[in-house]
């Protein structure tokens, strides 16, 4: 049984994954079966991932886009699942500059930059492919910010506010015992100038 299968076509690259993995598993084999697909292209593609026997985390979405970041014409567009996603993300691909307000009502996953003197309110979690130089508002206080990189920035979760200055890579943004927390969410190991990375948390 193939357990991931990739449909490259001229406007698509679609990924079906027809077995339950585990996380690093999965991950490895989409990257090792990327590797022998001609994905680099002057046009751009949608990338549609099909899962059938799994259910599928936010964590794991954020790592399959972690693997396409790098690939400008490719996006991923659609997940088609028979279960369940364990949290509806909304995806948003942009900077918000300064001037603009962002207002979500759900998990939002952001690739871009949320620049200084802008400002997203969100209603779930947020994940942030890119930089947070400006004013995040995170609505319930249960829900964490996953970024890759801060600093110059004004966080609010759930009430409770904090000011991050300092620059500061890979970090997990969260409440407890009614004050703000961070912690690096990704291990990252070098291997010939590149780091291969992991979610954890």
């Amino acid at each position: 049984m193939e357990y991931i299968k990739i449909v490259n076509s001229d406007d698509k690259l679609k990924i079906i994954l027809n077995e339950k993995l585990d996380n690093i598993e999965c991950l490895r084999l989409i990257k090792e079966r990327l590797e022998k697909v001609f994905v680099y292209s002057n046009k751009r593609k949608e990338v549609i991932l099909e899962v059938f026997s799994r259910n599928f985390t936010s964590k794991e979405v954020l790592q399959l886009f972690d693997i396409f970041e790098t690939l400008d014409n490719y996006l991923i567009s659609k997940i088609i699942s028979r279960k369940k996603i364990k949290e509806e993300i909304a995806i948003i691909k942009g900077n918000i500059r300064n001037g603009e307000v962002g207002i979500y009502d759900k998990s939002i996953l952001f690739i871009g930059n949320i620049n200084r003197g802008s400002k997203i309110i969100c209603a779930g979690n947020l994940y942030v492919l890119g930089k947070i130089n400006g004013e995040i508002e995170i609505i319930n206080s249960e829900r964490k910010i996953y970024c890759e990189e801060i600093s110059n920035a004004l966080v609010k979760i759930g009430g409770v506010y904090q000011i991050y200055t300092d620059n500061l890579y890979d970090q997990m943004i969260y409440l407890e015992n009614n004050k703000m927390k961070n912690i690096e969410y990704r291990i990252g190991e070098k291997n010939n100038g590149k780091s291969d990375s992991c979610y954890i948390g």
